[in-house]
């Protein structure tokens, strides 16, 4: 197959044997922001075909361009578009359908596919739930640095402030480091599992100590 030696040493690493379950899934991301873009980016960099729908009713901002690693041309253009650019790049064996819409306007049916919430709003979770009943919800927020949460199944908390970041701004190395962690704890075990447990997982990045 094309591409092949891209995923050698994934192979080779024990906690990834689960990944034919994984294969031919279907990933609905909502929310294709400072996370979303990343766990986008970290599907097509792990499994050989993704198959990916993603969901955005936003553009790329120079505020973004903290979390975003594009160059300052993208600025301006939807962020689902500039995503399918950069996975395509990444891996042209990827499938992705865009949709450029608020969730809530969306309406397209699928069942057994993994719904991974990015939206930044905790208000929508319960919304997001029940328009993809049929499916596994996932998700993983953070405070916008240091302390993360895997949400599977469940909502959680309920967000009542729908701007996270207002008094924490989030950066590009927890970014990057809390997409990538929830994509390994998602990929390391059978989708079955996934699709049957319930739970929320604390996930921290700290590399130095307080005074």
């Amino acid at each position: 197959m094309i591409y092949d030696k891209r995923y050698d040493r994934i192979s080779r690493l024990p906690f990834f044997n689960h990944l034919e379950s994984w294969q031919d899934r279907l990933f609905v991301v909502v929310g294709v922001g400072g996370l979303g873009f990343h766990i986008v980016k970290a599907l097509a960099m792990t499994l050989r075909r993704p198959k990916l729908v993603l969901i955005d009713n936003d553009t790329v901002q120079e505020e973004n361009l903290n979390r975003f690693d594009v160059d300052i041309d993208y600025i301006g253009k939807p962020k689902v578009d500039v995503a399918e650019d950069i996975v395509l790049k990444i891996n042209p064996l990827a499938s992705i359908e865009k949709h450029y819409a608020d969730v809530r306007d969306v309406d397209f049916g699928v069942t057994g596919a993994v719904i991974i919430d990015e939206t930044d709003r905790g208000s929508l979770c319960d919304i997001i739930r029940k328009k993809f009943e049929n499916n596994v919800y996932t998700a993983v927020k953070y405070d916008g640095a240091f302390e993360g949460t895997i949400y599977i199944n469940t909502c959680g908390i309920n967000v009542d402030d729908d701007d996270p970041y207002r008094i924490m701004p989030s950066f590009y190395s927890s970014a990057v480091y809390f997409a990538n962690a929830f994509v390994a704890f998602l990929l390391s075990h059978p989708f079955k599992y996934i699709a049957s447990t319930q739970l929320m997982k604390n996930i921290s990045l700290r590399w130095w100590q307080d005074d």
